[in-house]
């Protein structure tokens, strides 16, 4: 019987590329790099952080942080929206008492003003993101400290990407990948379990 499920946030709970898309555009804007063979929608999941030392250089990584929640804070996060139905899975795992994690390589207050402004906040005991702002800190980091407080035989990592799908096996966990969100073709090449949708996912975590 699973007992927690940690969740991606990003592409796995909501849809957020219409708003974080034009963050990075007009960030990338900002440093004066006009860069058309970058594709923003694989820049999220991965370290932001990374991604900003490799496009922006190491010693303006501070700054791009900085940047970055500016253009955030400052945008109508109007485009963001719910994957569908997905509150049916969150609901039932509530009423039958399993603990739910939101696991993120974002920036902490960046994901939960993005689950509040949804009202998907108030499903989740915890919300772990990135908060360390380090190059090294990656989600099986995050996933290390949950893993400390929880047991790994009655837990599962749902997620959207290969990253999820690595982070989650090399801490232990057993995976479901979605097949909706930013990383399909990648998980694929994996042969991993994919739910279908929200429904097929309720169904598979309860036959774990």
């Amino acid at each position: 019987m699973i007992k927690t499920v940690l969740f991606d946030l990003e592409g796995t709970l909501i849809n957020s590329d219409k708003t974080q898309v034009p963050v990075l555009k007009e960030l990338f804007k900002f440093f004066k790099i006009n860069n058309t063979d970058v594709d923003y929608i694989k820049l999220i999941g991965p370290p932001l952080i990374c991604t900003f030392e490799k496009y922006f250089g190491k010693e303006n990584s501070e700054l791009a942080v900085k940047k970055y929640l500016e253009i955030f804070n400052n945008k109508k996060i109007t485009e963001i929206s719910k994957v569908k139905d997905i509150e049916s899975c969150l609901n039932w795992l509530k009423q039958n008492n399993i603990k739910i994690y939101t696991v993120s390589l974002q920036m902490q207050e960046v994901c939960e003003q993005e689950l509040k402004i949804l009202n998907l906040y108030k499903y989740f005991d915890k919300v772990f993101a990135d908060n360390k702002n380090s190059p090294y800190y990656s989600k099986a980091d995050i996933i290390k400290d949950i893993t400390k407080q929880i047991e790994l035989q009655s837990a599962v990592m749902v997620g959207d990407t290969v990253y999820d799908y690595n982070a989650a096996t090399d801490c232990g966990l057993k995976f479901i990948g979605v097949k909706w969100g930013y990383g399909l073709e990648e998980l694929k090449k994996q042969n991993i379990v994919l739910a279908e949708n929200i429904s097929d996912l309720t169904q598979k975590i309860q036959n774990l």
